[in-house]
């Protein structure tokens, strides 16, 4: 399971990266993820793991869609949730749970910035850093139980 959680890391710092240079999370990372995640965990769960990357796919995608068709997330961000998903499995639910809780407050600060600075800030907000944190506090959460 440790591997499943290292790569979940890279795809993860790989997808920030990408997001930070770009605006973009590529379709050309999160769709391959998902299948190394799905290999990753039938290899070291067998059939009950393959099952749970399918749940770990599929539950982002289900919970997020109105989220993407609002708006408020992008499509690369749904993808990213169900790259990560494909490794972590159903545990998925407890990073979105913590990403959405480090995004309130990452939104927090923005939004006491741009007031700050009157209003003279982008508006662009990379979700692949909420993400990155709320899957820190998911991996920490797991080290310290």
């Amino acid at each position: 399971m440790l591997l499943c959680y290292l790569a979940a890391g890279a795809v993860i710092l790989a997808a920030c990266i990408a997001d930070l240079r770009t605006g973009k999370i590529p379709n050309a990372w999160t769709l391959p993820a998902m299948g190394l995640g799905l290999l990753l965990q039938f290899i070291t769960a067998g059939f009950t793991g393959l099952v749970d990357g399918i749940c770990g796919v599929v539950l982002p995608i289900a919970i997020l869609f109105v989220l993407f068709v609002k708006g408020v997330l992008g499509a690369g961000d749904v993808k990213l949730f169900s790259a990560v998903g494909s490794m972590i499995g159903h545990g998925i639910i407890y990073v979105m749970v913590d990403t959405f809780v480090v995004t309130a407050v990452y939104g927090s600060v923005l939004l006491l910035a741009h007031a700050c600075a009157g209003g003279r800030m982008k508006n662009r907000v990379h979700m692949s850093l909420p993400i990155a944190f709320g899957y820190g506090l998911y991996v920490l959460g797991r080290l310290l139980i």
